[in-house]
């Protein structure tokens, strides 16, 4: 894993140390997610180690989706909140922040001069392409991946292994903070951020019908201009998590799955019969899956509070990410309610 509290007390050290700034704003990660708070750790720390006393007013909760950041910074602007620079937890919040400000300088008379003094952590693509491009810390993710493989053939030889091992963040400085240019990227427009504020679900869907709801994924998917977009139920029936769920060494992915909804090629599909229950560890049925191209599938599960009952399988394409990620949840709270539904009626019947 990435160190992450060293990583942050990096940046923030050179916020501090580098550029002087004292009044620096924190939005963190979920609540109990490790990285998020080793993250705010190591914020705290610099603070202390500098004698800058912790201002809550300008600390803020975040969840690592962009949306998120949006909005944080939407309230920070139209409530007059002071800041030196701005340090999200990830890098998804940060571009979010900076749609925000581009969006809020075009539409109020607002004073944002200093407003775009902002940086995040991961080093994402995106992270080069705004502008200015955005100052962060990336992660070692080859050296992570080089190192997982060693660790799996140490174990098979046999040979002991730790049982975590830390790698170094580097800090990338960038122009959000007024650094030396470090790319000819920066010269790229934020218009190319393609964030979308609103969908059509933050408006409230006032119906359970299954065929209703996937009409409105299907509209929002081809808003969104996704490729391909898979919905499926575990075949076994729900997963709940506690605190030491994945810790457990009885933990094992639900062997089989149910297709419920195909979004395939910028268009909703029939799924036949003999498709719509397959292995779990497949993704998808197997006439689903490209046999012609590259292509990068990114899993996220359908949950309620603990509740684990399937997952969505997105083809990722450029940026679709920041549209994904909007809708991942509320689709999970809209099917939720409407399988309850279901299955109350069956017990009924």
């Amino acid at each position: 894993m990435t160190d992450n509290k060293a990583g942050m007390k990096s940046l923030v050290k050179h916020l501090v140390e580098d550029h002087n700034y004292k009044r620096i704003m924190f939005v963190t990660g979920p609540e109990n997610n490790c990285e998020a708070m080793e993250r705010y750790e190591g914020y705290l720390e610099v603070l202390k180690e500098n004698n800058i006393p912790v201002d809550e007013n300008i600390i803020f909760n975040g969840n690592f989706n962009s949306h998120t950041g949006y909005r944080i910074m939407k309230e920070v602007i139209l409530n007059d909140i002071r800041y030196d620079a701005a340090v999200f937890s990830n890098d998804d919040m940060a571009l979010g922040a900076l749609k925000a400000i581009d969006d809020l300088s075009q539409k109020h008379e607002i004073d944002i001069s200093k407003r775009s003094i902002i940086c995040g952590f991961d080093d994402v693509t995106n992270a080069k392409l705004t502008s200015p491009p955005l100052t962060t810390v990336s992660q070692p993710f080859e050296d992570i991946c080089e190192g997982a493989v060693k660790v799996l053939l140490d174990k098979i030889d046999g040979k002991e292994t730790e049982d975590i091992i830390k790698y170094p963040a580097a800090l990338v400085k960038r122009q959000s903070f007024g650094c030396k240019k470090d790319t000819v990227l920066d010269e790229i427009s934020n218009k190319y951020l393609r964030l979308i504020p609103r969908s059509i679900f933050s408006m409230g869907v006032k119906t359970y019908n299954l065929n209703e709801i996937y009409e409105r994924i299907t509209r929002e998917f081809k808003r969104c201009r996704f490729r391909n977009c898979f919905i499926s139920t575990y075949y076994e029936g729900t997963i709940t998590y506690d605190d030491t769920f994945l810790f457990k060494e009885t933990f094992e992915v639900p062997k089989k799955s149910i297709l419920l909804y195909a979004f395939k090629d910028g268009e909703r599909v029939e799924i036949k019969e003999d498709e719509k229950v397959f292995d779990t560890k497949r993704l998808v049925p197997e006439s689903f899956i490209p046999k012609d191209r590259r292509f990068y599938y990114l899993i996220n599960p359908l949950y309620f509070e603990e509740d684990n009952f399937g997952f969505l399988c997105f083809e990722l394409v450029n940026d679709d990410i920041i549209h994904f990620e909007s809708l991942w949840a509320q689709i999970s709270n809209i099917l939720n309610g409407a399988l309850i539904l279901m299955e109350k009626d069956k017990i009924k019947k």
